[in-house]
């Protein structure tokens, strides 16, 4: 019977051991984590003399994955939300505005904003303009007539072309028909479908490449 007992209570304490060794793990990654989506906030609020802001990452998604608060100082990403890079260099823009309410002309400035930060942490002004299009656009396909609050994606994609009218326009999908449309070039939905699928091997390619070893990048010479 002690020896059945004694079985028993080192199984219990191996399953006690394993859970508590688990749980250890994951807070030391979420730490890491954090710790470096901290890092690439520091050196843009260094780099665009800014205030500091301080980086809340949390389990899930929080507004859609993120949102900032310009009365604390704060910005908390959904660590679960897609993009949440670009999502960091948003918020910083509304951090570096101090208009952290819901606007559009909020939100058109945080895009603005945030293909400067994109530019400080190593991504080529063209390459940051064209994640943001993208994103917008994928937005809007995603929601539809349905927004955020705040939010017209159409608006938002054509701000940012009016403000870099040096590139070529990304194909606008679902924004095409928008009659304030600037004019641009036309592509298949194959075109854009597969612009789509570039656009997200390449963030996850960066992500990954983040989340394992990378430190802030500086601005490219």
């Amino acid at each position: 019977m002690r020896i059945l007992r004694g079985i028993v209570w080192l199984a219990g304490a191996s399953v006690l051991f394993g859970l508590l060794f688990s749980g250890c793990a994951t807070m030391a990654a979420h730490q890491e984590e954090s710790r470096k989506y901290q890092a690439l906030a520091d050196q843009a609020t260094h780099a665009l003399g800014s205030s500091e802001v301080s980086v809340n990452l949390v389990a899930g998604t929080v507004g859609s994955s993120g949102g900032a608060s310009c009365a604390t100082s704060t910005i908390t990403l959904g660590r679960d939300g897609t993009h949440v890079r670009w999502l960091l260099a948003h918020e910083l823009g509304h951090h570096f505005s101090g208009h952290c309410g819901q606007g559009i002309e909020s939100e058109m400035a945080a895009n603005a904003a945030a293909i400067r930060v994109l530019q400080v942490w190593g991504f080529t002004e063209q390459e940051a303009y064209r994640m943001t299009v993208i994103h917008l656009i994928e937005l809007k396909r995603y929601r539809g007539d349905r927004p955020l609050p705040g939010h017209d994606y159409c608006a938002e994609l054509r701000d940012i072309e009016r403000r870099y009218p040096n590139y070529t326009p990304e194909d606008p999908g679902p924004c095409r028909n928008d009659k304030s449309q600037p004019p641009g070039s036309i592509l298949a939905q194959a075109d854009i479908d597969q612009q789509m699928r570039e656009y997200h091997q390449e963030t996850e390619r960066a992500n990954r490449e983040y989340l394992q070893d990378l430190e802030p990048r500086g601005p490219k010479r």
